[in-house]
């Protein structure tokens, strides 16, 4: 017959248990607080992102949601603003101390995920003030179908049906919630909108060989209604553009904050302000490779200025190969500046290299024998053959390919 359990048993087993209790708590607990919760915070941000924009979703490959649009009411641009900021600010609160170096860097790129979203949505207030947000929801809405065929092509009409349908709903949002519109990005969604029929109707009914007829009829009304509510908000922005206001920029304060805080650049405005300066330096210089310069300022004959561009860069290079060939030779060891020191060799081939750079834009240059520069007379007595030079240097591959 077995004894009941003293109670000084019965005490250490609640004790046992008590301790266990809390160890398994407490490791909950550290867990939430570390990448466990940031991979939570990610997963659920990414799925609700995926419901809340169809369209983005479709383009990127998820077709979870192709029978849908988003929502630009302003009870939903208030919600989805919220939550954005909200997760940003619980995500700042995460300290990454003691963290693996990866799951640091994903908090890192998380959060600048998240800034990126609330910048250009919210700061720079993006849904009022800029058209092309609501056109181009309808043109992806249709394109994001047709790029790639990830289904039949009848499922593919169909969902495209259930938008085309919900297209003037989303107009009349954006009429709405457009309370300060710029006239630059009104035109520009206005041209987009006139461009847009050879998509609504030559692409778009590539899907439609196997509908049924009534699936067919259906496609093809909420097509046509589609467009004349895209033609409606063209033909309403066209109106108002004379009292919308210019485009004005983002100003160096907020465009060095994204530069830090969205992108992560050790950048400031004025810096990519200064590469984008030599950018253009660079591209005027290729300009200037042309035959005609000023044809540069042309809008048309871009093709045939791209072709005269490359042949003055085919130019260039083949005098710098040329160039490499006169050194080529002076290194060969039979050289007239066998005599002359290291400095005074170098002088003459920095003299070398400015009269053919100050040359390069004045003749077209061949690899001909008659264009090619001659090597200097050697002073040597000697009558051996040259030695022999290493078959994979550089040089040596251009002067085969000059010779040839």
């Amino acid at each position: 017959m077995r004894l009941p359990p003293s109670p000084l048993q019965l005490a250490s087993l609640g004790i046992l248990l008590l301790g266990s209790f809390a160890l398994a708590v407490g490791a909950a607990f550290a867990s939430e607080g570390g990448p466990a919760r940031l991979r939570r915070l990610a997963t659920d941000y990414y799925r609700w992102r995926n419901e809340e924009h169809p369209v983005w979703s479709s383009d990127l490959g998820l077709h979870s949601r192709d029978d849908r649009l988003p929502e630009y009411s302003a009870v939903a641009l208030r919600a989805r603003r919220d939550r954005v900021v909200k997760l940003i600010e619980e995500v700042r609160g995460i300290q990454p101390t003691g963290w693996p170096r990866d799951d640091a860097i994903d908090r890192i790129l998380f959060l600048a995920q998240l800034e990126g979203v609330d910048f250009f949505d919210r700061v720079l207030e993006r849904p009022e003030t800029n058209p092309q947000i609501y056109v181009n929801e309808c043109s992806n809405a249709i394109f994001s179908l047709l790029k790639k065929e990830y289904d039949t092509p009848r499922t593919r009409a169909l969902a495209a049906t259930a938008r085309l349908r919900a297209m003037p709903a989303l107009l009349e949002q954006g009429r709405r919630t457009l309370a300060r519109p710029v006239r630059l990005y009104s035109r520009l969604a206005i041209e987009s909108v006139r461009a847009m029929d050879e998509l609504f109707g030559t692409s778009l009914m590539t899907l439609a060989g196997g509908l049924a007829p009534a699936e067919r009829r259906d496609l093809e009304r909420s097509r046509d209604r589609a467009l004349v509510a895209l033609r409606d908000f063209a033909a309403w922005l066209e109106q108002g553009l004379p009292q919308m206001a210019e485009f004005s920029a983002m100003g160096e304060a907020k465009y060095d904050w994204m530069l830090k805080h969205v992108y992560l650049l050790p950048l400031e405005a004025r810096q990519v302000a200064m590469l984008g300066e030599a950018e253009l330096a660079r591209y005027r210089g290729l300009e200037s490779l042309l035959e005609d310069p000023s044809r540069a300022a042309d809008q048309d004959g871009r093709e045939a200025r791209a072709v005269e561009v490359r042949a003055g860069v085919e130019r260039v290079l083949l005098r710098a190969s040329q160039l490499e060939l006169c050194d080529d030779v002076e290194d060969g060891g039979g050289s007239a500046h066998d005599g002359l020191s290291g400095s005074d060799r170098s002088q003459i081939s920095r003299q070398s290299r400015v009269q053919i750079l100050s040359s390069w834009f004045a003749r077209p240059v061949s690899c001909s024998s008659t264009n090619r520069p001659s090597p200097p007379p050697s002073t040597s007595t000697s009558s051996s053959s040259p030695p022999p030079q290493n078959s994979s240097s550089p040089r040596t591959a251009r002067r085969i390919a000059c010779a040839s």
